[in-house]
């Protein structure tokens, strides 16, 4: 039997399967809103068009992922309609069904698939998609209840990823469906994982992921190509933005997850063309802003502009956006001014590990003001306010000090490591405003620091994203017919 049309029956085999379980589970003893039927219908077609990963062929990396998105949301349907055994089983079977065509694949496809389907379980359980919540419908005698997300929905109101949505409640656990939301994890449940994968792939030479013996054999090696767990964090931190994001209500959403989204998929274009078709894309773009020496002074142009146009419209060091935007000031002054002093001295630091102390040393001093107890400190005192500005003018001779005295792999690491302090600041302010009701700087107005998280994440993903890029993709590129151990190794 042709591959045609083993891909046909096995698309049978998942649309009658998962049809079944639609039909046993919503013609049993369910009840469902009259104002939602509409949207319901909706998102069961939308659960069968995933099948359709059936019928293509196993080149396309697409049908691992719609298979691995479709996984998790059979079983997780499963879990939530326990009520109804029968349908509940078949929505199992239906979830375990979408790997079938993965036996005779390679390791390279099982280990995508496999973390694809742990990326989107984390982002459904992270987004609140998914709640255990025991006793939903003892009192009612029913095995599901869908209703509207009106019926569930937070003090604050309707996040904007999950305007029109509907909560499927089963007997021991609910879920949220929102479709917009659900098209945003199949697509970044896709991008991510093929992002990691083609990240390793070129830090590893051009191999598939085989262990850290690909990434290299020596101590030296490793070192050199350890940027494989710094250059993933940038996907990571980016894809975290619209899990945090669900779950906020305002304007400032739409832009941060547009701007996420967008990062993602270029990362996968410029890594896509670098494995694939050798342009030496990424050696114009480092000429272009010339060279890795001046892109120190890009990343701060970036950031120095809207910070300083910010500070001088609020004007006052009670707003939170002075505040701190003030600090990151005199951080990025520091920076430019140590690095342009030490440019052409040979004043550098000796030794690996004493690079990374002074590093730490610096990345010490400036981040340690964004800790709730220190900058109330400095919120009372005008004297220590005085000297955090110091300090945080130190921390960037520091920071530069440290840059002028590794190589230009040395340099792009430590940008990165910089780039990646902020987004973390913003990702655990959002972090602590989405649990906790108390504000995390209590000097400052709760309803300010919200806002500056996303507005402070939303100016430094780009920053992140670039170093990131500069930092995984070689040099020189590929060269026609040469790898990229090659390119990496060209100027060395």
């Amino acid at each position: 039997m042709n591959e045609g049309r083993r891909n046909l029956l096995y698309f049978l085999f998942l649309e009658l399967t998962l049809s079944s379980s639609f039909y046993l589970l919503f013609t049993g003893n369910v009840y469902v809103e009259q104002s939602v039927r509409s949207y319901l219908s909706l998102f069961v077609i939308f659960a069968n068009l995933l099948n359709l990963h059936a019928i293509l062929p196993k080149k396309y990396s697409v049908k691992i992922y719609l298979s691995s998105f479709a996984a998790v949301l059979f079983v997780i349907l499963g879990i939530v309609s326990l009520g109804n055994l029968t349908a509940s089983v078949l929505l199992f079977i239906a979830g375990g069904a979408q790997m079938l065509w993965l036996r005779n694949m390679n390791g390279s496809t099982r280990y995508r698939f496999l973390l694809s389907v742990v990326f989107v379980s984390s982002m459904i359980v992270f987004s609140s998609l998914l709640r255990i919540v025991p006793g939903n419908l003892d009192v009612r005698n029913l095995s599901l209840l869908v209703g509207s997300i009106l019926d569930d929905v937070s003090p604050a109101g309707v996040p904007l990823l999950f305007g029109g949505g509907i909560v499927i409640y089963g007997s021991i656990s609910l879920i949220t469906i929102s479709l917009q939301y659900l098209a945003i994890i199949a697509l970044l449940g896709g991008l991510v994982p093929e992002n990691f994968y083609l990240i390793w792939r070129i830090l590893s030479n051009g191999s598939s992921p085989g262990g850290i013996r690909s990434l290299g054999r020596t101590p030296q090696q490793l070192l050199t190509t350890g940027g494989v767990i710094l250059s993933c964090q940038c996907e990571g931190i980016v894809a975290a933005a619209p899990a945090i994001a669900s779950l906020l209500v305002g304007l400032l959403i739409l832009p941060l997850i547009s701007e996420a989204t967008l990062l993602i998929l270029l990362s996968n274009v410029l890594f896509s063309l670098a494995l694939r078709k050798g342009a030496d894309f990424i050696g114009k773009i480092r000429n272009a802003i010339g060279g890795s020496s001046t892109i120190t002074g890009v990343v701060l142009l970036v950031l120095l502009i809207p910070t300083s146009i910010t500070g001088a419209a609020l004007g006052w060091e009670t707003s939170i956006y002075y505040f701190f935007g003030l600090n990151s000031l005199m951080f990025l002054a520091g920076s430019m001014v140590g690095y342009a002093s030490l440019r052409k001295s040979e004043i550098r630091i000796r030794g690996f590990l004493s690079i990374l102390f002074v590093l730490f040393l610096s990345m010490l001093m400036m981040f340690a003001w964004f800790i709730p107890s220190v900058s109330l400190l400095a919120y009372n005192s005008y004297l220590i306010y005085s000297g955090m500005e110091v300090f945080s003018i130190l921390a960037g001779i520091l920071a530069a000090l440290a840059f002028h005295s590794t190589n230009s792999k040395g340099k792009l690491l430590i940008l990165e490591t910089i780039a990646m302090m902020f987004p973390v600041v913003s990702l655990v302010v959002m972090t602590y405003s989405v649990v906790s009701i108390v504000p995390i700087w209590s000097e400052f107005s709760p309803d300010s620091q919200l806002p500056f998280a996303i507005i402070l994440l939303m100016l430094s993903l780009p920053v992140l994203w670039l170093t990131t890029i500069l930092s995984v993709i070689p040099e020189r590129g590929l060269n026609a017919g040469g790898t990229i151990h090659e390119a990496r190794t060209a100027k060395e």
